[in-house]
């Protein structure tokens, strides 16, 4: 068998490899076996536990998407349905705008005054009031008053303007 430096050797070169061998059975000792048995167990179980949890990442990744889409859709449905309430009011406030203004026109009030027996004015029944040449006011006042009594002679001078 020829030695090959492992820097610069290659396996290409080395003709031992390609001479027919006798097979050679060896025994594998029964706790060997057993270990090859435990691990390749311990090896499969951690491989469905891998399985099981990436399916259950993949479900929960899938089932988060679907929660999602179903909200958004419910909130699109809910502006849907606000954007046709806000519709029927703004056509219910045009419709109640325009009979207001049909009531309140300048010839409904007329058709309602004369149906209450009211009529216009005629020039006649104005009556102008002319006050003499000038206003002038006097003031006597013989001694000096409180506070409290100017506060009540004011008061009572309100009053009898009012009243006469």
């Amino acid at each position: 068998m020829a030695v090959m430096n492992p820097r610069t050797g290659s396996e290409a070169y080395d003709f031992d490899l390609f001479e027919e061998r006798k097979p050679t059975l060896e025994e594998v000792p029964v706790a060997k076996k057993k270990a090859v048995k435990r691990s390749s167990r311990i090896q499969g179980r951690l491989r469905v536990g891998a399985v099981l949890s990436v399916s259950a990442v993949f479900i929960l990744i899938i089932s988060a998407i679907l929660y999602t889409r179903v909200q958004i859709n419910e909130v699109s449905n809910q502006a849907a349905a606000q954007a046709e309430q806000l519709k029927a009011v703004q056509s219910e406030t045009v419709q109640l705008t325009n009979d207001l203004a049909s009531k309140t026109s300048a010839k409904e009030v007329d058709d309602y005054a004369a149906a209450q027996g009211m009529h216009k004015v005629d020039s006649g029944q104005i009556r102008y009031i002319s006050i003499g040449s000038g206003d002038s006011v006097q003031v006597l006042q013989d001694k000096k008053t409180g506070l409290l009594e100017q506060l009540a002679s004011a008061l009572t001078d309100f009053f009898n303007g009012l009243f006469s």
